[in-house]
């Protein structure tokens, strides 16, 4: 939880669950964890790939430099790691027009 815990700091709620249209941005959304043992097959030891998502919603109306802030932001609370992407998007995953930032954690853990 201590993931959890820095990301609060953005004063954004955070759900567990993608939550019905029922309820406005912002929110954030911590995804389910994805992994793939596969690439111990090809070093012989034992490696876990681990892929876990963080999906922030704003709504379209503050602007693309706020939301570019408030990715930023989310990024530097999350600490320092090699693999971390993220990227700004308008969709309507909600079932209106918002600003999705996606950000994935990937980890290789030996």
């Amino acid at each position: 939880m201590d993931l959890q815990n820095r990301l609060e700091e953005l004063n954004i709620p955070i759900k567990q669950k993608l939550p019905d249209s029922s309820v406005l941005e912002p929110f954030l959304v911590f995804g389910g964890l994805s992994t793939d043992d596969q690439p111990s097959a090809k070093f012989g030891r034992a490696i876990d790939d681990s892929m876990f998502q963080i999906d922030i919603f704003l709504s379209i109306d503050i602007g693309k430099v706020e939301a570019e802030e408030i990715r930023n932001k989310a990024k530097q609370l999350i600490g320092k790691r090699r693999n971390v992407t993220s990227e700004l998007l308008i969709d309507n995953t909600i079932g209106r027009e918002t600003y999705h930032i996606p950000i994935r954690i990937s980890e290789l853990i030996y």
